[in-house]
C-alpha cells in the first residue's frame, strides 16, 4: 500500500470541552482553507477528536502545514480542503537567499 500524501498527528491539550454542540454543523465542519486557489487537495480528519486539542496536518507532497483545532465534539472538522504551496518539502532549504519561492530573484 502507498503511503499517505497527509501526515495528521493529533495533540492533545487534556482540556474536555465547555462548550455546547454547534447545532447548525452536528455531523461535522469541512473545513475550505483553499480560498479557491487551485490546485488544491482534501483530506478526511479522524472525527470527533477525543477531546480539546488539535491537529497538525502536513501534506508529504508540497509541504504545506495547516493547524486544526479541535473540541471533542461532533461539530469538530472532519475533512480539510487546502491549496498546494507548488514546491516540494525542501525546496526552501535549496533556495538561496536572494531567491523568491519560486526561484526567481527577490523583490524585497
Amino acid at each position: 500500500m502507498p503511503e499517505s500524501q497527509w501526515e495528521i498527528v493529533w495533540i492533545d491539550r487534556g482540556l474536555d470541552t465547555l462548550a455546547a454542540l454547534d447545532p447548525a454543523c452536528p455531523t461535522g465542519v469541512d473545513l475550505d482553507l483553499s480560498r479557491g486557489r487551485r490546485p488544491a487537495c482534501r483530506t478526511a480528519l479522524p472525527s470527533p477528536a477525543r477531546r480539546c486539542g488539535y491537529y497538525r496536518v502536513t501534506c508529504r507532497r508540497c509541504g504545506l502545514r495547516a493547524f486544526v483545532t479541535t473540541a471533542g465534539r461532533p461539530d469538530d472538522p472532519c475533512a480539510l480542503r487546502v491549496a498546494c504551496k507548488g514546491r516540494p518539502p525542501d525546496a526552501a532549504d535549496r533556495r538561496g537567499p536572494d531567491e523568491s519561492l519560486d526561484g526567481s530573484p527577490r523583490e524585497d
